[in-house]
């Protein structure tokens, strides 16, 4: 199996009324979920970055889907997946009280 080593969770709170760049999707723990239930069982691993010659926020696919990638530290896929439910959680109470999807 490919080792994904993810980088340390940021201390960065994400509000639910937010907009939210492609690197929100970090910070909130989601790119990890993605990655984790989509992409790495399948040998590839959602990537986002800065284009450096227009700096705007961009995705990508890396491997090859030959082999399925793991995170090498299981407390750290534990915190991410605890982060991605608190999120998940925040947004569901956000839109409960100002009445969404009723």
């Amino acid at each position: 199996m490919k080792s994904a080593s993810p980088e340390e969770t940021l201390q960065i709170e994400v509000t639910p009324t937010q907009c939210w760049n492609l690197f929100n999707l970090g910070d909130a723990g989601l790119l990890w979920l993605i990655n984790e239930t989509v992409f790495w069982p399948r040998g590839f691993c959602l990537t986002v970055g800065t284009n450096a010659e227009t700096g705007e926020n961009v995705w990508w696919l890396e491997g090859d889907g030959t082999e399925p990638w793991q995170v090498s530290k299981p407390e750290s896929a534990q915190r991410r997946f605890q982060q991605a439910n608190a999120f998940l959680a925040s947004v569901a109470k956000h839109n409960r009280e100002i009445g969404a999807y009723k």
